[in-house]
């Protein structure tokens, strides 16, 4: 009697599916000349906009929960770009964190333009000790005046956690440090547009938050810091401060008319210069 190949009833089987070429999977671009706050929003738009049909987008919780991803991605790539563009301008960053270290193959990858990003990609952003490491790591800032938004943005990692590693189940570690209510039956993580628009708030009031303290940070660096090295110029003051407007600037803020102050960038360094006993 002959046997039956009883290894293959169980599913179906399959060989081996081989990658395409990698060049189609990638496309050449450049990043946006523009502060990095505006690059957050000009992405958040985008999200944003994919979750205008309420009804449908709950009823597809899978896509909801897909986009919410897109927006921790989002935040995460603003701390790299805001991180990255301080440490060009910023000489008290630079001196703090001149003895971290980067992984070789980031150094190898990137041009000279990019090479401070380098230092951020072996580690998340989404999570709010590295987010607070960090800031006193490479900016010597104190972040504690982001504690009430950061403790919010790491629930929402929490939930992240449950999306990316387990199918939106629920962990243990996860449930426990969000403080859900014990049940016999498993927990997953649903998103409808309600719970969606929230997590987008709190990502939005992230990065407004933090563009807001680095700016003002190094708007004082400006007036008293940077002036006590031995580097420093005179002359060079107005182009130093071009920079500080240049990076922390929104214009979209400017042209949605939300920013609470209008002064002009001439204006705003000359009350910056009064403030500090500057003239």
């Amino acid at each position: 009697m002959s046997i039956i190949p009883w290894r293959n009833s169980v599913s179906q089987t399959v060989g081996v599916e081989k990658l395409a070429s990698i060049d189609k999977f990638l496309k050449n671009t450049r990043s946006p000349q523009m502060a990095p706050i505006d690059i957050f929003y000009t992405s958040l738009k985008e999200i944003l906009s994919l979750a205008n049909n309420t009804a449908y987008f709950n009823s597809h919780e899978l896509t909801a929960c897909n986009l919410v991803l897109s927006l921790i991605a989002l935040t995460e790539n603003f701390f790299r770009n805001l991180f990255n563009e301080t440490l060009k301008i910023c000489p008290s960053s630079q001196k703090v964190s001149c003895t971290n270290s980067i992984n070789l193959g980031s150094a190898i990858w990137h041009n000279k333009t990019n090479l401070h990003r380098a230092a951020f990609e072996h580690f998340s952003f989404a999570d709010m000790k590295k987010i607070n490491s960090s800031f006193k790591s490479y900016l010597d800032i104190d972040a504690k005046s982001l504690s009430a938004i950061l403790v919010e943005f790491d629930k929402v990692c929490e939930l992240r956690h449950a999306i990316v590693h387990s199918d939106r189940f629920l962990a243990g570690k996860n449930a426990l440090y969000l403080e859900v209510n014990r049940t016999d039956e498993e927990i997953r993580v649903f998103i409808g547009n309600a719970e969606f628009q929230n997590i987008a708030s709190i990502c939005n009031n992230l990065v407004v938050s933090s563009n807001h303290l680095v700016y003002v940070e190094l708007c004082k660096r400006w007036a008293i810091d940077w002036r006590k090295s031995p580097s420093w110029t005179p002359a060079n003051e107005e182009e130093l401060f071009n920079k500080i407007w240049a990076t922390y600037y929104s214009k979209i803020d400017a042209k949605n008319r939300t920013i609470p102050e209008k002064l002009t960038k001439k204006k705003c360094m000359k009350n910056i210069k009064k403030e500090y006993g500057l003239t």
